[in-house]
């Protein structure tokens, strides 16, 4: 498996259950075989717009990615804002 996971903030303690990710390849889109949601804790910014922040842990079935190819991690809001991040797998062992 391949494991990945991004730290998001918002509002809510479990605002991040509304977000999706997924992998896309090569424009193939490649969903999770498994998802870990923490609920929010404070990020220490309680002054800001986002108070909370929250561990979002992904895994990917590696038969679906060439371990030497580019990905990007996308993550979707829930009003369908999109984070991009890129990841050269080549470079990772």
């Amino acid at each position: 498996k391949l494991l990945m996971s991004i730290t998001l903030y918002g509002k809510e303690r479990y605002f991040a259950r509304k977000y999706r990710v997924f992998l896309e390849e090569e424009g193939k889109r490649i969903e999770p075989s498994g998802v870990d949601v923490h609920k929010g804790v404070s990020s220490g910014l309680e002054d800001s717009e986002a108070p909370l922040r929250a561990a979002y842990n992904v895994a990917f079935p590696l038969e679906k990615i060439n371990p030497n190819g580019q990905v990007t991690l996308i993550a979707v809001d829930p009003q369908g804002n999109e984070t991009r991040f890129p990841f050269d797998l080549s470079k990772m062992r």
